[in-house]
């Protein structure tokens, strides 16, 4: 539970910079895209490629490096995990042999989990680095434009994209409230050390007030839009009407560019 209040996603990040002013759909659309072509091709040398571009996107955004690279630290099991089952479980030469166990490290294996590894966290980055640089309107109004052609089905879009902005911006809110929850109990005398059954008993007086208190968010929230006089998103208008302007273009001719070396340096070093 200590590692929550790493988790920054959702949380919007104030700073006037170049990718701060692109419109929300390019911006989603290119995260999207760089996340696909991590998965597309397994060669390390485009994938290091891939995090240098990621570096430097959060450059131009101005976000502090702290800020971006805490995300992964939640999820540090997860990356470790899939080392781990890469290294040992994968066949191939073998790298090196742990003599306790008798288990044997390949190479392939070695290759493969530092490449999912990798993945992994430019999912978690790339997110990041989205929701800091757009508000939640204009995520809300982005994602809808987005998902506009399913309106020809009758998928109700704007409520849609309600709901997926609604839960980013209440993330941090949960995160916030759960790390406060856990000081509240830890102060009355919970233990949250020992072992692991220990633990997951531990959490129970946790999570009871966390759910208590987001369905009372989440009431407050229904009453608070009723008022408003929220009845859907059918027929409903923008106060800011999306469009796109010269920067997202050349935003556009930066992932062209990035996709080109990307499949260049994947070939090449297959």
């Amino acid at each position: 539970m200590d590692a929550l209040r790493y988790i920054t996603l959702g949380r919007y990040l104030a700073i006037d910079s170049v990718l701060h002013r692109l419109d929300p759909r390019t911006k989603m659309v290119g995260t999207l895209l760089l996340m696909v072509l991590a998965f597309v091709r397994d060669s390390l040398p485009a994938l290091i490629f891939l995090g240098a571009v990621l570096i430097g996107i959060s450059r131009v955004a101005k976000i502090p490096n702290i800020m971006l690279f805490r995300n992964i630290r939640p999820f540090a099991w997860l990356l470790g995990l899939t080392l781990i089952f890469h290294a040992f479980f994968t066949p191939g030469d073998v790298a090196l042999t742990i003599p306790a166990v008798g288990w044997s490290v390949s190479e392939q294996g070695l290759v493969n989990g530092v490449m999912y590894l990798l993945r992994i966290s430019y999912m978690i980055l790339l997110s990041a680095v989205m929701l800091y640089c757009t508000a939640p309107l204009e995520l809300t109004d982005g994602i809808e434009s987005v998902l506009s052609p399913l309106k020809r089905f009758r998928v109700p879009t704007g409520e849609l994209a309600l709901m997926i902005s609604i839960a980013l911006r209440f993330l941090p809110t949960l995160i916030d409230e759960a790390d406060r929850v856990r000081k509240v109990q830890v102060s009355r005398g919970l233990d949250l050390e020992g072992s692991l059954i220990k633990k997951i008993k531990g959490l129970v007086p946790l999570i009871l007030p966390l759910i208590m208190s987001s369905l009372r968010k989440a009431e407050e929230l229904a009453v608070a839009m009723e008022a408003r006089g929220y009845r859907g998103g059918e027929g409903r208008t923008h106060y800011h009407e999306l469009k796109y302007e010269a920067g997202d273009g050349i935003a556009l001719l930066g992932l062209i560019a990035i996709v080109t070396v990307f499949l260049i340096l994947s070939r090449s070093f297959a």
